[in-house]
């Protein structure tokens, strides 16, 4: 098995703003995509037994000025309102999915992105003061079944995933690649944050959340992870998917028990 782990969510050029960690709670916040036919105002999360749509969310951390959005991967049936068929799913289009010709049945993608600490109070959300912005491992799939182009053109693709983005929009039809990485809600999902969940090194003076505490365990395949002094890695650019290689399995496994608590949206 390999571990790809795979950048996902708002960041600084792709909508703004970190997405909020509310709680134990990570709200990824799905990209910017206009005429996507997923509109913030329809996905919709639960927080301390009350009811909110993310466009709610975005207009209280001062983002007003998006409608649609990329739901991509998509990992929980609740976010939004759905036909029966449906299964969690995560697609890859053009160069980043050339980089994810070797991923295979029973690789495990965890999906990481920027976040910030945030509370709900007197009707509003909003970020703590002084919080750091942090890289935060925030959800899992592991491959069940994987699709290429060829497959989705000549409708070989479980009914189940007829609805995602990478199947429905002909944009990502015309990409040199174009993949979707099909799960289970058994093999799939959003964790609860810990500490366990947080990459950067909050220690690390000056503080940087490209520069990540190094996970021994395993074995970066991207030259885009480097190595630095210190037992870091400095996770460098703005790339996707940083595949690694397990070296350690019952390491892998026990941090892996660790992160494994859902959170229910």
């Amino acid at each position: 098995m390999k571990v790809i782990l795979s950048r996902k969510g708002f960041d600084s050029a792709a909508g703004g703003i970190p997405s909020p960690i509310l709680g134990k709670q990570l709200i990824s916040l799905p990209i910017p995509r206009a005429y996507s036919g997923d509109d913030y105002r329809n996905l919709n999360f639960t927080h301390q037994g009350e009811h909110f749509n993310y466009a709610k969310l975005l207009k209280d951390l001062n983002v007003n000025f998006y409608s649609e959005c990329h739901l991509d991967p998509d990992l929980i049936r609740g976010v939004k309102s759905r036909a029966a068929a449906w299964q969690p799913a995560l697609g890859q289009a053009g160069n980043a999915a050339a980089e994810l010709l070797e991923v295979e049945v029973g690789d495990l993608f965890l999906f990481f992105g920027n976040f910030r600490q945030a509370t709900y109070s007197e009707g509003r959300f909003q970020f703590v003061k002084g919080s750091p912005e942090m890289h935060v491992i925030w959800g899992y799939l592991k491959v069940e079944a994987i699709y290429d182009q060829k497959q989705i053109e000549k409708g070989q693709i479980h009914e189940t995933l007829q609805y995602h983005p990478h199947v429905r929009e002909v944009d990502f039809h015309q990409k040199s690649h174009n993949l979707v990485f099909a799960s289970s809600e058994a093999e799939s999902g959003i964790f609860q944050f810990s500490k366990q969940h947080i990459l950067s090194n909050l220690d690390q003076k000056p503080y940087k959340k490209s520069f990540w505490r190094a996970l021994p365990f395993l074995q970066p395949q991207s030259k885009r992870i480097k190595k630095v002094k210190n037992g870091l890695w400095n996770s460098g650019g703005r790339g996707q998917e940083f595949i690694c290689k397990i070296k350690k399995q019952k390491q892998f496994d026990a941090w892996l028990n660790q992160l494994h608590k859902k959170s229910n949206l």
